[in-house]
């Protein structure tokens, strides 16, 4: 008799216990009958959706009247499923206060037997999850704002070469196209960074490999070839950083399809991540160049792009070039 009183104080304790864990979760806690009527909500629901008598609405049906008409649908739906197939199932969904302050919310519905294999109750618990919502809203917005930029730059361009047809003048042609291959490298950044994830940085290594390819085709004829020799680490740049790289590595990519290539074009690309510092090496096989012609690279609108973009991320560059020798350029910064 003292072992059955023993155990049963055992019980109550432990089902004390129990009922101080959910009112003090920051979780919401309800249980719901097979017939899909509210027994019972912990605190945190409670406070959260400002409820003032919640011995009123037990007995009532789940989801609550006042819940709004979409939550209330999804959620059924999930209880009948739950309880048809005897498994948990997931619910998202957004609630409203009484001062119309929105509650996003991802339940758990699992469904509780008892000893003989009978339904007893649904446990149904739910996390808020309001930042991860806003998380995501930003997020969409961000790749909106990519995709439309893009899109911008593309009209930009397409208007650059509707003016540029209609003259006869080969200096403007030639500045339009250099024009145009500048804002198609940014455009792919845009690109890029409207399919990244939510981090906002975008993998070197493709994003690279594209721009080559998209460079090679407006320089190199159909059915031409040249040898590559491209090795770029595995890792992630943010776009503060990739966009001046982008205009960086076009200047220089156009200049080597442009002057470069000889009867046998060949092109180096070695990036590297080690620890805090990128080192990117751009190389050809070209004529190289003379000091005259070093001098004049320099001054040029190409170089003094390369210049002004290499401030903005604290790089520094080196280029080696010598007479048939090609040109090796050297850029290196911190991340």
């Amino acid at each position: 008799m003292k072992k059955a009183t023993d155990s049963e104080k055992d019980l109550k304790k432990l089902e004390i216990k129990c009922k101080d864990w959910l009112e003090n979760s920051p979780v919401c806690t309800k249980v719901v009958d097979p017939n899909f009527n509210l027994q019972y909500m912990s605190r945190a629901g409670i406070e959260a959706l400002k409820i003032k008598d919640i011995d009123s609405l037990y007995g009532k049906t789940f989801p609550l009247n006042f819940y709004p008409k979409e939550f209330r649908k999804t959620m059924y739906e999930k209880l009948q499923e739950s309880k048809n197939t005897g498994e948990a199932r997931i619910h998202e969904g957004m609630l409203l206060t009484p001062d119309k302050k929105e509650l996003w919310f991802e339940s758990t519905i699992a469904p509780i037997y008892d000893e003989h294999g009978i339904l007893d109750y649904f446990m149904v618990v739910s996390v808020a999850i309001n930042e991860r919502k806003r998380a995501n809203a930003k997020d969409l917005l961000l790749k909106e704002i990519h995709h439309r930029v893009k899109n911008n730059l593309q009209v930009v361009s397409s208007l650059l070469s509707l003016q540029v047809n209609k003259s006869s003048n080969e200096e403007l042609k030639r500045v339009v196209k250099n024009s145009k291959q500048r804002i198609s490298a940014i455009s792919l950044v845009h690109e890029k960074m409207y399919g990244s994830d939510i981090s906002g940085e975008i993998f070197v290594k493709p994003f690279i490999e594209e721009l080559v390819l998209n460079i090679s085709s407006t320089y190199i004829n159909e059915g031409e070839s040249f040898k590559q020799d491209i090795h770029i680490d595995e890792f992630k740049l943010n776009m503060d950083l990739l966009v001046p790289c982008s205009l960086i590595l076009n200047e220089i990519l156009t200049n080597i399809f442009k002057y470069a290539f000889n009867s046998d074009p060949y092109l180096r690309i070695d990036v590297r991540k080690k620890k805090g510092e990128i080192s990117m090496i751009i190389a050809d096989n070209g004529p190289g160049l003379n000091e005259k012609e070093e001098h004049k690279g320099k001054q040029s609108l190409g170089m003094r792009i390369i210049n002004s973009l290499a401030l903005q991320i604290n790089a520094t560059i080196h280029i080696d070039s010598s007479v048939n020798k090609g040109v090796c350029y050297t850029i290196k910064f911190n991340i």
